[in-house]
């Protein structure tokens, strides 16, 4: 009983199996069926890296499936990249300023070929099958990591950099040598300064005593009372000049006035 019912197990098991090996191939028969109805004209894109893109890989355009990779790709000539052949769909004419890019589905996706359109593109002007274009890869996690690396590295040179300049500092600029000569130097200046302000100082005076003298002058000129007489009134200076000449001949007992006025 128990070997009878093992082996209707293993026909159902087998049936299960070869069913799905059926609706398997009807699936990749009739997608490749539908893609082979659809026309196709090919072109050649030339990327500096196509790491991660494989044959059958999607070609989008604004999100739209618009061809595939038709194979893997190969490298070019003079090692400098590789090329990748695409198909893409006859109704779909492409603009010869077209830009390929290969994108990918997030971190870790699969990897496609994304085109990208400019709004002042010329439409009329559109890539001939066959043509060669110039494409370009994303940034992904790949590069970041590499670019990072290079930049760790640039940073552990700076550092490096850095201690010995700090090292170097130490040894020189901050002995107690080169101390000491800065606490003379900063002595030195603080008396200069000190000089400086005592200068300073007597410029002040003089200021002040010149601008006095400016004051006197304009208030013996400007005015009341016998200095600004004598300096504004002719007649009265000749009469003191008179005076005095005449007491310096013949005294004050015998004065006379014959000193002539001028």
């Amino acid at each position: 009983m128990y070997n009878r019912d093992s082996r209707i197990e293993t026909k159902v098991g087998l049936f299960v199996l070869f069913g799905l090996a059926v609706v398997a191939f009807l699936v990749v028969y009739f997608g490749r069926l539908g893609q082979g109805l659809q026309k196709f004209y090919g072109l050649q894109v030339d990327f500096p890296n196509a790491s991660g893109l494989l044959a059958g890989a999607d070609v989008l355009l604004g999100g739209a499936r618009i061809g595939y990779v038709a194979k893997d790709p190969t490298v070019l000539p003079a090692m400098q990249g590789v090329a990748v052949e695409l198909n893409i769909r006859e109704e779909v004419g492409l603009p010869a300023e077209s830009k390929f890019i290969i994108g990918s589905s997030g971190l870790l996706g699969n990897r496609f070929v994304d085109v990208l359109v400019s709004p002042e593109a010329d439409l009329q002007k559109r890539l001939e099958p066959g043509s060669i274009v110039k494409g370009q890869r994303e940034t992904g996690i790949e590069d970041l990591t590499r670019e990072s690396s290079v930049l760790m590295a640039d940073v552990r040179k700076a550092v490096t950099t850095i201690n010995t300049a700090l090292d170097r500092l130490d040894k020189t600029a901050l002995s107690e040598e080169s101390m000491q000569d800065l606490r003379q130097t900063l002595a030195n200046l603080k008396k200069g300064s000190e000089g400086f302000a005592n200068i300073n100082q007597t410029t002040k005076d003089l200021q002040a005593a010149a601008a006095d003298a400016r004051k006197l002058m304009l208030s013996a000129r400007t005015g009341s009372g016998p200095l600004p007489m004598l300096l504004n009134d002719r007649q009265t200076a000749n009469d003191i000049k008179a005076l005095i000449a005449n007491l310096r001949r013949h005294g004050v007992l015998w004065y006379k006035d014959s000193q002539k006025q001028r």
